[in-house]
């Protein structure tokens, strides 16, 4: 799936955070990102091994979940952060500030 689709689905269909998510979790520390707690934070809240995952419009794919933790890796810090299953009733997002949050329908 080529970025330009992901981003028309996460505009459409990714929700504002509601106020019943979790709590915000420090996800990049000075070492960098905390793989085992963003991968935690991702399993707990999205089953599908495949996620879509958008760093920006031009920056997204369908990835699998570790290939998404290398993802969030590599563009972390950079801006907002968008995780969610194919049928959008799992949802993570990593803010640019190193603190993510997860929830679902």
């Amino acid at each position: 799936m080529n970025p330009r689709r992901v981003h028309e689905l996460m505009r459409e269909l990714f929700p504002k955070r509601p106020e019943s998510a979790s709590e915000w979790v420090v996800v990049v520390d000075e070492q960098g990102l905390r793989v085992s707690v963003v991968e935690d934070l991702v399993r707990s809240y999205i089953a599908a091994e495949l996620v879509l995952v958008e760093a920006n419009r031009k920056v997204g794919g369908m990835l699998t979940v570790p290939a998404a933790i290398d993802f969030i890796a590599a563009h972390a810090n950079k801006g907002r952060i968008l995780i969610a299953d194919r049928e959008f009733s799992g949802f993570v997002v990593v803010e640019s500030n190193g603190v993510a949050s997860g929830w679902s329908k």
